[in-house]
């Protein structure tokens, strides 16, 4: 009896040697255009994007110091369109953790943006936060987001305003 229960224990660890810690990553499909990574961040085509964690990771063009960065362990940065030929930029991370992001957003000329937020939890339950502003080129702008994989839980996005921001969409409208 002790041979068969030695033999199921080391079958058993043999099995969950192909899993990794974060199973849920299994159930969290790629980006194929119908299945979004967990969290995903578009923008028109006219700023630049730089998302950071509470770690320090960062993914996106960093535009002060003029280079891509790719810190992120699962993550795509790209450039798409959709069917009405709108181009936009793309920040998708395939293992986010629930943590508060920052969202850089810099202005490449002047002009009206928008930030459209994805966030995927565990069960694959899923909300989209889109977010509108004017912004000048060279000009910097952050956005929150409190993001959760926990199931029942949405994720967030708040624009931070300055005194500056408030005062030019005042004007525009």
């Amino acid at each position: 009896m002790k041979k068969i229960y030695l033999i199921f224990l080391l079958l058993l660890i043999n099995v969950l040697k192909v899993f990794p810690d974060d199973v849920n990553q299994y159930a969290r499909p790629l980006e194929t255009g119908i299945f979004p990574l967990p969290l995903t961040i578009r923008c028109n085509f006219e700023v630049e994007m730089l998302l950071e964690e509470y770690k320090g990771r960062k993914a996106g063009y960093d535009s002060v110091n003029k280079k891509n960065m790719n810190e992120f362990e699962r993550h795509e940065v790209f450039c798409g369109q959709d069917g009405d030929n709108t181009t936009y930029n793309v920040i998708s991370i395939g293992k986010p953790i629930s943590s508060l992001y920052k969202l850089k957003v810099y202005g490449t000329k002047n002009t009206q943006y928008w930030v459209d937020i994805g966030g995927m939890n565990e069960i694959m339950e899923s909300n989209d936060v889109t977010l509108y502003g004017m912004i000048l080129k060279d000009e910097v702008q952050e956005i929150e987001i409190l993001y959760s994989a926990m199931a029942g839980e949405k994720t967030t996005a708040t624009r931070i305003f300055t005194l500056d921001d408030y005062e030019k969409e005042v004007e525009k409208i």
